[in-house]
């Protein structure tokens, strides 16, 4: 096999999410009498990292309002509205196929370290990750550092990253691993081709890839 270690993505590559993340941003939006984002492929044209300047780009006004208060308010808004959220149909089943060929897998994430571990285990998968890897605020800025020092723990064997954002492909590349991205999460096909990455529409196609 190419690769002994898979790092994950978990909001948009394992957890569809989309859908709560749009709601979350249209009732934060409309509260503050804002127009809404219409639909997700105009959602997927804007998401950016770090999420202040999708913040910023959605019509949000930074210069008046505090962006760590506004983050307490979108977790509290996206937890009312995660009942949206589910696994992709083939998270379980690629999860499994990657224990199964003995692959180690872990889980690093922009979200907050407890809240992560915690949605991670109310989805049933926690069991199947060596490390579960947040950050230690709500503000989803970069977590490249964390990355890094996971990585550096590797002392055989290549890691791939599986993401769906264009700053997962950043990531990768800080900590020195590959990169598989798939279409279907929180950013446009367009701009991650533009990564230079292999891009790809479900994670059964990426995971055909991995194993090849």
């Amino acid at each position: 096999m190419k690769y002994s270690h898979v790092i994950w993505d978990w909001n948009g590559t394992l957890l569809n999410d989309v859908e709560t993340n749009l709601c979350t941003a249209n009732v934060m939006l409309a509260k503050r009498n804002l127009p809404v984002i219409e639909s997700e492929e105009l959602y997927r044209k804007m998401f950016r990292f770090p999420v202040i300047e999708f913040y910023r780009l959605a019509g949000f006004d930074l210069n008046e309002e505090n962006f760590a208060v506004m983050a307490e308010e979108y977790v509290k808004t996206y937890r009312e509205n995660s009942y949206k959220s589910r696994l992709f149909d083939d998270s379980v089943k690629i999860i499994g196929t990657f224990d199964d060929a003995g692959i180690s897998q872990v889980i690093l994430s922009a979200t907050e370290q407890t809240r992560l571990r915690a949605e991670v285990a109310s989805y049933g998968v926690a069991e199947h990750f060596a490390e579960i890897l947040g950050v230690g605020d709500n503000l989803g800025s970069s977590k490249s550092a964390r990355g890094r020092a996971y990585t550096e723990t590797l002392t055989s064997g290549r890691a791939v990253f599986i993401g769906d954002t264009a700053h997962d492909a950043d990531v990768a590349r800080e900590c020195g691993c590959d990169c598989v991205l798939v279409s279907r999460g929180h950013m446009d096909r367009s701009r991650l081709k533009e990564t230079g990455c292999p891009v790809f529409h479900s994670l059964t196609e990426a995971a055909g890839y991995i194993l090849e």
